[in-house]
């Protein structure tokens, strides 16, 4: 890491959080049927959020606008998660399968929905 991006994380971690904390403020997040719709629940994720390190990649900016339309579709036609690999989702849990290529084993995996 940089001595750029560590003067940086801190900075980048507290105006995403306030900007974070705005939205919910303004009721423009939604986490229906969770805990997090009670503002003391939610910025006790906040707090928990804030106390962790972040990771902050600073990269020399795009030379076009060709540049920029090539890496953004190396991330817009992939899906994270593809539909077959879920196979319950309920009680605001997912379990999901994946394969860990340590071992080249297909594995399940139960995710709560605001895991940290």
């Amino acid at each position: 890491m940089s001595v750029y991006e560590k003067r940086i994380m801190p900075r980048f971690r507290s105006l995403f959080l306030i900007a974070l904390k705005k939205l919910y403020n303004d009721n423009e997040l939604y986490f229906k049927g969770t805990e997090y719709q009670n503002p003391k629940v939610f910025q006790n994720l906040i707090n928990r959020i804030f106390k962790k390190e972040w990771i902050v990649y600073i990269k020399e900016s795009f030379k076009n606008s060709d540049s920029v339309i090539e890496y953004l579709a190396k991330y817009t036609h992939r899906i994270a998660i593809s539909n077959h690999r879920i196979l319950d989702v309920r009680n605001g849990n997912a379990h999901f399968s994946y394969r860990d290529y340590k071992d080249n084993k297909k594995k399940l995996r139960l995710c709560r929905f605001m895991d940290l």
